[in-house]
């Protein structure tokens, strides 16, 4: 039963928090969800409940106002190369892009001075 594996969990850990006990029951086998856990701790008074994690929060995806007044840079790296890539944070428009052996400086450089070009 997962509640009494849960139980032994935290008797076993007691400064444990559900992820870990998720972890811990999952490479016994048992497969529940560290929420699920985290709602059980809840309920029976072993979890603070913290009002600020509670509420919903009203997310600011875009900062700027208008376009081009602010970018960023972001670089994903596989095993055979780099792409670095510079993105219009208001408009999410790929202003550059280059796909490079190593990710450097020049070869920021060389994206980023494109991306102003453009």
């Amino acid at each position: 039963m997962k509640l009494r594996d849960i139980m032994s969990a935290k008797r076993k850990y007691p400064g444990i928090d559900a992820i870990s006990i998720e972890k811990i029951l999952r490479s016994k086998g048992i497969s529940t969800s560290h929420n699920r856990i985290h709602q059980y701790f809840k309920a029976n008074a072993l979890a603070n409940t913290e009002p600020k994690k509670g509420r919903r929060r009203k997310y600011v995806r875009y900062e700027r106002h208008y376009s081009n007044s602010l970018g960023h840079t972001d670089v994903h790296e596989t095993k055979l190369e780099n792409h670095i890539t510079f993105l219009d944070d208001y408009s999410r428009f790929i202003v550059s892009y280059g796909i490079y052996r190593n990710a450097t400086t020049n070869n920021s450089l060389k994206a980023y001075f494109e991306a102003i070009d453009k």
